[in-house]
């Protein structure tokens, strides 16, 4: 169920200063007042974990442990790739003959599709249309998104029109209905919004259309006020003492709480008001510098400083430095120590090293790197926000990237990272 109070807790620095998320906020702020028109909504999730060992030395110690890295809740990558890279793996391991049953065979697509499907059926109306919003800055992710398309293009065949539009678009083409609040494009009922563009923008012609969006009766997946609680901010609020407790009210409830805890990163804010606190946290920074990373808060537009990541003796600059407003935008992360293992990485428009046998290329770097690897794990949650109901709640599968062991920030675009698959064996 949705806790409003606990969300405007959670962002009450970042509202103070940051005038793009405070136009977002207030929309789900008047949504909350309005009285919710919608309460059914689709929640997609990927929740990132690392493979850490106990003891300080990882590789020898066999005892490991799962860490979470992040919760994404938005507009989550990954999806179609997970599927595709699953079934590419799986082709070639069937060429050389070995056995598909380690290969675990990820479908995620699927899932995404039937979630929406059962959002269109529930919403009541067979005439109405599904809309989905996406980024059109060319990059890896139109083709995950060209592919979600085609999916539900098949899913929705002889039952409804899929419609696929940017956020800029929406704001030229779509209507509210201004007695019944169904949101129309041109004389189309819309019964399901799929958003696969950022929550957030600059613009305001585009969060017009937003807020037009979470004002109508269209079944959201997911929510503006949704995506706001995945973020590394909200990440942080729920690592503290008694607030997994504050969620966890029934006594049946209890023994997950521990549990859930333990997988969580240490993460601290950095904008508290109390001198000491800061004072005490550049200390501890000093002391190990390269234990920890000072990460930007998802949806943040803090201009000069807009996706930068620090670690190392960076961070002690910066926290030494940051206005208040920086401060806001920000959180202070443990660095995870994940194991590390050998892998071939294949890179793009690069020869393998087998391939250059000259004198020219001894040197060159090795395709057999150290590795570590990250588990994202899918899944959907379909309910209704206000009374807590849910219809559908199953697991997604999983997206596999792995990283060069020797580089602080991952990122497929970066070509830091790569998608993988597993292939299990004892």
């Amino acid at each position: 169920m949705r806790d409003h109070n606990f969300l405007s807790a959670v962002y009450r620095n970042l509202l103070k200063y940051d005038q793009h998320f405070r136009n977002a906020f207030q929309i789900v702020q008047q949504v909350h007042a309005e009285g919710i028109k919608q309460p059914y909504t689709v929640l997609f999730q990927r929740t990132d974990y690392m493979l850490c060992g106990k003891s300080a030395d990882k590789q020898q110690n066999s005892d490991y442990v799962l860490r979470q890295l992040e919760v994404n809740g938005g507009a989550i990558g990954g999806i179609s790739f997970s599927a595709r890279t699953s079934a590419l793996h799986r082709q070639i391991l069937s060429k050389f003959g070995l056995d598909l049953s380690n290969a675990v065979e990820v479908q995620t697509n699927k899932g995404i599709v039937e979630a929406l499907y059962r959002a269109w059926l529930k919403f009541g109306n067979p005439k109405a249309i599904v809309l989905m919003i996406f980024n059109d800055v060319p990059s890896s992710l139109y083709y995950e998104r060209n592919s979600l398309f085609n999916d539900l293009i098949l899913k929705f065949f002889g039952k409804a029109q899929i419609v696929s539009l940017t956020l800029a678009e929406c704001s030229a083409f779509l209507t509210l209905d201004p007695n019944d609040f169904s949101l129309r494009f041109g004389d189309k009922i819309i019964a399901v919004v799929f958003n696969q563009q950022m929550m957030i923008s600059a613009n305001q012609a585009e969060m017009e259309a937003r807020r037009m969006i979470e004002r109508s009766t269209a079944i959201k997946a997911p929510s503006l006020a949704a995506a706001l609680a995945h973020t590394k901010k909200v990440q942080q609020v729920l690592a503290k003492p008694g607030i997994l407790e504050y969620f966890f009210k029934n006594p049946n409830e209890a023994p997950l709480i521990e549990p859930i805890r333990s997988l969580f990163t240490k993460i601290w804010r950095i904008d508290d008001e109390n001198t000491q606190y800061n004072q005490e946290l550049i200390e501890k920074v000093k002391q190990q510098p390269n234990q920890f990373v000072l990460k930007k808060i998802e949806y943040a537009f803090t201009e000069k400083l807009v996706g930068r990541t620090y670690f190392g003796q960076e961070i002690l600059s910066r926290l030494s430095s940051f206005t208040a407003a920086e401060r806001a935008s920000y959180i202070l992360m443990e660095k995870l120590q994940p194991i590390t293992v050998k892998n071939h990485m294949v890179w793009p428009r690069k020869k393998p090293q087998q391939l250059l046998q000259d004198e020219e290329h001894e040197n060159h770097q090795s395709f057999f790197e150290e590795v570590t690897p990250e588990l994202g794990i899918f899944g959907t949650l379909f309910g209704n926000v206000v009374n807590g109901q849910v219809f559908y709640n199953v697991p997604l599968g999983h997206l596999l990237k792995t990283k060069l062991a020797n580089e602080n920030e991952g990122g497929v675009i970066r070509g830091n990272s790569a998608y993988d698959s597993a292939y299990l064996v004892d």
